[in-house]
């Protein structure tokens, strides 16, 4: 038995939890997602990212673009970028730092099959209007471990479609290490970065100029 953080009344077996209970879990941090009752005891269900930025803030996303020059953030138009991650600290925190200074547009969505339903969109959206995918969408950034579709998953559906193979797609988990870099070259990612640094922007960046100098 599954329940949110927000629901009103929690019921178990033998246990009615009104909503100052949630009320109080709030207050305490809001890494708490969620409650589950197994074997007749409640576990606390949490935004994993956020606890660790909460019990040290060093492991958190930083603001470090892995750049100091100023003309950086300097182009045409923003790279657009589709984010894939399940956890809420997560998304807000990449989609603030990559927006801050107009370099980045962010579309945030909370797992592989919401990402993959977006792509199928604007793949349509495209065909329609007769248009580049790249007017939509010109990289994936994508979390590894996430309920449904994975990371891994996404990205290789994306490499196995003749018409989105063609979108960068870059991993960002705390998952990437050297034993398992190779599960991500066999899905075709791009780039593999492990959070929390965000230096990977400087690499989004290189590789989506290279693509509109091609096209």
């Amino acid at each position: 038995m599954i329940h949110s953080a927000f629901d009103g009344i929690l019921y178990g077996h033998d246990t009615v939890i009104g909503a100052s209970f949630f009320d109080f879990v709030e207050n305490v941090s809001d890494a708490v997602t969620g409650v589950i009752e197994l074997d007749g005891k409640l576990v606390f269900l949490l935004d994993l990212e956020k606890a660790i930025s909460e019990l040290n803030p060093s492991l958190a996303i930083n603001d470090k673009s892995g750049t100091d020059d100023p003309t950086f953030f300097d182009m045409e138009q923003p790279i657009k970028v589709l984010h894939a991650d399940d956890s809420t600290v997560i998304r807000h925190n990449v989609k603030l730092r990559l927006e801050e200074k107009g370099g980045f547009a962010v579309q945030s969505v909370i797992n592989g099959d919401d990402a993959w339903k977006y792509l199928m969109n604007i793949k349509e959206s495209a065909r329609e209007g007769g248009c580049s995918l790249s007017a939509f969408v010109d990289v994936v950034l994508t979390d590894i471990e996430m309920p449904g579709m994975d990371g891994y998953h996404l990205c290789k559906k994306i490499k196995d479609d003749p018409e989105l193979k063609s979108i960068p797609v870059i991993l960002f988990s705390s998952l990437i290490t050297e034993k398992l870099y190779h599960k991500g070259e066999a899905v075709g990612a791009d780039g593999q970065f492990a959070k929390p640094d965000l230096k990977l922007m400087t690499y989004m960046k290189e590789l989506v100029e290279k693509r509109r100098k091609a096209a």
